[in-house]
């Protein structure tokens, strides 16, 4: 259909009618309620079938969206990639370092370090932590560690080539 997808909001017959502006939506429901087949596998359709296709990103812990989904949206032109964590030998590869490793390789040490400080806190943080101390010298740690391997695999790689 002509223009880009939208939230199904109702159904009359064959016909669904969409909502085409930007919303967000929270679904509520147990566990097996249909939360996937009845709303997320038909917003998915709508979105796909657009002249206007959209990219998606869509959380997918049990895997049960992109077995229903990938064969159909590859046919409409779409590249699916699943990042999966709990098995990435059918996963695309995601290195949370590579961001860091790409700054220090420029030599915007600044910048990897405000890299580095930016996952180790997301890791280590803790806000009701009694005494900071102790996750503070864990990301103090850990950043320097990650500089380090860093900096010597990189030399590492200059003396090999």
């Amino acid at each position: 259909f002509k223009g880009g997808g939208g939230v199904p909001i109702s159904r009359h017959k064959d016909k669904i009618y969409i909502d085409t502006s930007p919303v967000n939506n929270l679904i509520i429901g147990t566990t097996r309620s249909g939360k996937g087949e009845m709303f997320v596998v038909p917003l998915i359709d709508i979105y796909s079938r657009a002249e206007e296709q959209a990219s998606m990103v869509l959380n997918d812990p049990k895997g049960e969206l992109v077995a229903m989904s990938k064969d159909t949206l590859e046919k409409r032109g779409y590249r699916v990639e699943v990042l999966n964590l709990l098995n990435p030998l059918n996963s695309i590869s995601y290195n949370p370092l590579q961001l860091i490793i790409d700054a220090y390789e420029k030599g915007e040490l600044d910048e990897a370090q405000n890299l580095c400080k930016t996952l180790t806190y997301a890791l280590y943080y803790n806000p009701s932590a009694k005494d900071p101390f102790w996750q503070n010298s864990a990301m103090t740690l850990v950043n320097g560690l990650i500089l380090a391997i860093i900096d010597e695999c990189l030399n590492k790689c200059k003396i090999l080539d």
